[in-house]
């Protein structure tokens, strides 16, 4: 590829990446204040180990497993209805997950798309995953369904040794982008087309 060519190719990413907020839009995301702005199980834990971030993080306590989460819609993401039906939000979310000692204890992130009536869309997860006492960053990209008007970010806990559930959870994050539209992806990719044909 030439060099007329590789600029292209980086200009389409910058004009990309400028349409993105790249704002993370879930509430306490690190669970500083406690399980504000959170439903579901849990509990909050402040050490052993330190914090990813700040004094707090999320954990299950006394139970065998929980389910904690929060709900958004597309006015609290920043995005519009209009865009999601359209095909153009893409949602990066994730977090950081660790655990106590050498316990097996697991957590998994998801994200779930709901339409206007609540039934389920599409689900993401990031899978069954457990760090020994080592915070981890866990992510994954998807873009929002057509119809999307509820955006759920939950994180599960499963306990297999000890008497608490030790799946731990902190400074999660959900960022909404909006991707380039149709027409503009149809000129990136002729201009991509004449920057070949001159190579």
């Amino acid at each position: 590829m030439n060099a007329k060519s590789v600029l292209v190719v980086v200009s389409m990413g910058a004009l990309a990446c400028a349409s993105a907020s790249a704002t993370n839009v879930l509430v306490n995301p690190g669970f500083e204040d406690g399980l504000t702005s959170w439903s579901g199980g849990g509990a909050i834990r402040g050490g052993d180990p330190t914090p990813h971030g700040g004094l707090a993080y999320l954990f299950g306590g006394a139970v065998s497993s929980f389910y904690t989460y929060q709900m958004l819609t597309p006015a609290t993401m920043g995005v519009s209805e209009a865009d999601i039906d359209a095909g153009l939000v893409e949602i990066d979310f994730g977090g950081w997950q660790a655990g106590w000692g050498t316990q097996r204890d697991e957590g998994k992130i998801e994200i779930k798309f709901l339409d206007q009536a609540s039934a389920t869309l599409a689900t993401m997860d990031l899978g069954w995953f457990h760090s020994n006492h080592t915070w981890t960053e866990r992510s994954g990209v998807t873009v929002a369904p057509a119809g999307t008007r509820f955006v759920e970010f939950g994180f599960y806990g499963l306990r297999h040794d000890g008497s608490n559930c030790d799946a731990y959870l902190d400074d999660a994050f959900v960022i909404p982008q909006i991707l380039p539209s149709g027409s503009t992806l149809a000129m990136f990719a002729l201009a991509i087309g004449a920057a070949r044909r001159r190579r």
